[in-house]
């Protein structure tokens, strides 16, 4: 990915200069082509950032649904524990 951002801002830089101060239809089309590109670039950006909070958030849900189960089976175990266990009656039962 870091490959790809430094080429395309090298790509964007060259063609600005190629393209600045151009009035004839080639370079205004280049100019336009470059613009809509960036945007695209832009959009790709923001939406592999939101998928990379998505899939961060997704982690800990999981994270938190493996802890969870786990002190499930811990109390589950300590419970069936107690309930085996007999309560004394009385003081003198001790």
């Amino acid at each position: 990915m870091v490959k790809c951002v430094l080429f395309f801002t090298w790509y964007k830089h060259y063609l600005l200069q190629v393209t600045a101060n151009q009035t004839d239809d080639q370079h205004m089309f280049l100019a336009h082509r470059l613009a809509a590109l960036e945007e695209g670039w832009n959009d790709l950006q923001q939406m592999w950032e939101n998928r990379q909070n998505v899939l961060d958030q997704s982690l800990k849900d999981q994270i938190f649904l493996r802890d969870a189960t786990q002190c499930d089976i811990l109390l589950n175990q300590q419970e069936h524990f107690l309930s085996k266990e007999e309560v004394p009656v009385s003081i003198t039962a001790l």
